[in-house]
Formats: C-alpha cells, sequence, structure tokens
C-alpha cells in the first residue's frame, strides 16, 4: 500500500470497521487524517468508530472536526447528536437533530431519532415528539419504530387507547421485538387489563429470557392481581 496515499488507509479502515476490528480502523483513519486534514469523511468516519467502541467523547470531537470542515455534514450532526444523548446531553442533541433533519427533511431514521429523544425529555417536548412520528408514519407506513414511540407518548399523555393501537400495529409489523410487546404488556396494565398484560409480558420474556425490566414489570402486575408467589 502506498505510503503517502491517504484515500489507501481511509479506505482499508472502512474495511477493518466493517469486519468489526474498531481499533486498527481507528489507526488507519488516523493516518489519513495525518496525510489529509482537510477531508470531513475521515473524521466522520473515525468518530463512528469511536462511537462503536463506545467512546462517545472522542467520537463526538470527531463529528465536530468534520463539521466545520463541512457545516451540510449531515451524518455528522447525526451521529453526533446519537453521542451527546448517550452523555446525557439531551439539549445539545436535539439541537443536532434537528440540524440534520435541516439538511435532510425527510430522512425517516433522524425524524425518528428526534422524536425518541423528545419523548425522553417529556414536558412539552411530547407535542413536538408526536409531530415526529406523524411524520415518519407518513413517509413509512411499515415504519415499526415510530409506532412504538408514538404509543410511548400516548402513554405518558395518559391517552392509553391511542396507545394501544400504536403498540399493536409495532407488534404486528415486527413480532419478535421484545420492546414492542413489553411495552404494550405496561400500557394494559396501566388500563387495568392485568390478565391481557400478563400475556404480554410473557411473550416479551420467551423473546428476551434475561431482561429483568420486564420480568419486575410482570412482577408489578402479579401484585395488582395479589399472587404474591
Amino acid at each position: 500500500m502506498e505510503p503517502t496515499n491517504a484515500f489507501a488507509f481511509y479506505n482499508r479502515g472502512i474495511s477493518e470497521d466493517r469486519k468489526g476490528d474498531f481499533d486498527a480502523a481507528t489507526k488507519d483513519f488516523t493516518k489519513a487524517i495525518e496525510l489529509d486534514p482537510a477531508k470531513p469523511d475521515f473524521y466522520h468516519n473515525r468518530g463512528f468508530a469511536y462511537r462503536k467502541k463506545k467512546n462517545f467523547e472522542n467520537a463526538i470531537c470527531d463529528y465536530t472536526s468534520a463539521i466545520k470542515l463541512d457545516a451540510r455534514h449531515f451524518k455528522a450532526y447525526y451521529n453526533r447528536a446519537f453521542c451527546l444523548d448517550k452523555l446525557g446531553y439531551q439539549a445539545e442533541s436535539e439541537k443536532d437533530y434537528l440540524q440534520a433533519t435541516a439538511i435532510q427533511p425527510n430522512n425517516t431514521n433522524a425524524l425518528h431519532h428526534l422524536g425518541t429523544l423528545r419523548e425522553k425529555m417529556g414536558g412539552d417536548k411530547l407535542q413536538y415528539a408526536l409531530e415526529n412520528f406523524n411524520k415518519v408514519i407518513s413517509l413509512d407506513a411499515a415504519y415499526a419504530p415510530s409506532y412504538n414511540g408514538r404509543g410511548l407518548v400516548w402513554d405518558r399523555l395518559y391517552q392509553y387507547n391511542q396507545a394501544l393501537s400504536d403498540f399493536s400495529k409495532s407488534i404486528e409489523l415486527d413480532p419478535k421485538n421484545a420492546v414492542y410487546w413489553h411495552n404494550r404488556g405496561c400500557c394494559l396494565r396501566n388500563m387495568e387489563k392485568f390478565h391481557e398484560s400478563l400475556n404480554d409480558f410473557n411473550q416479551a420474556i420467551n423473546l428476551d429470557p434475561q431482561n429483568p425490566i420486564i420480568f419486575s414489570n410482570r412482577g408489578l402486575v402479579w401484585r395488582k392481581l395479589e399472587n404474591f408467589k
């Protein structure tokens, strides 16, 4: 390999990243940056390798470098938003998701993650989250995660029938997703439909038998039914 060819190192880094060798990938991306520090994708891809290693601080630094070189770098805003959220910087994350969706207004993944973030933020952000999920579903009626996300918003707004409908739709689209069964089980519990709730928690446990949250929430239903065994 030509030792002064930045793209040779960059392309090898991509191959290593795809194979899951993130340490080797970051080394090659670093070498590419040393040879040609003006390429925003070099920083972005190194940031993505850092993100996969859960080194969110370094990832954010690289995404920021990419944005300085290209102020409309969609992936850098989108992935920096993800990392900021992981570190608890929700307001900053929201700004980056908004910037990403300004660049690509119909990107369903960005819109969905913006809605998911706003659902977690709660309060007056819930209505904005609904708007995000509604737009995703209008763009892709088979996008199961946004039905689940919208269901979570309806649940937080005590609109349980709407929540139940959305959770059911997400299950219809992706019946092997334990999270969707769990969330519908929680909704049914909130509606005091305890036996139906148990059925959903049982299904969730069958799909994900190592998840302690599901067992805990099923236990709450057993307690409501005064079954303390």
